[in-house]
């Protein structure tokens, strides 16, 4: 049995291409279930991106930074952040 495609390109000019889209998978790739984890941000930048690459790449869903009594670092980029987070979700191809 042959699936119908997902999309057809409409124009493959050089400089653009169109395509129509047939099908959309709505939740693909998700779990019944969400994994949530908390961490107190590390004295060095480096190592908390580390973690957030890392955590997104294994498919953790959500990430909440919190400040405790001890932390090291009181402020954080969330911008910087946020962008870490967006490159390893492309790189790992994860949709959520």
């Amino acid at each position: 049995e042959k699936k119908p495609n997902e999309t057809e390109i409409q124009d493959d000019n050089p400089n653009h291409c169109t395509v129509k889209v047939n099908n959309i998978k709505s939740n693909y790739n998700k779990r019944p279930y969400n994994i949530h984890i908390a961490i107190s941000p590390t004295k060095t930048n480096t190592r908390l991106e580390w973690f957030l690459e890392k955590v997104t790449e294994l498919g953790v869903d959500e990430i909440t930074p919190i400040i405790c009594q001890n932390s090291e670092r009181k402020h954080l980029n969330i911008e910087r952040l946020n962008k870490v987070l967006i490159s390893a979700m492309k790189q790992s191809l994860k949709t959520y």
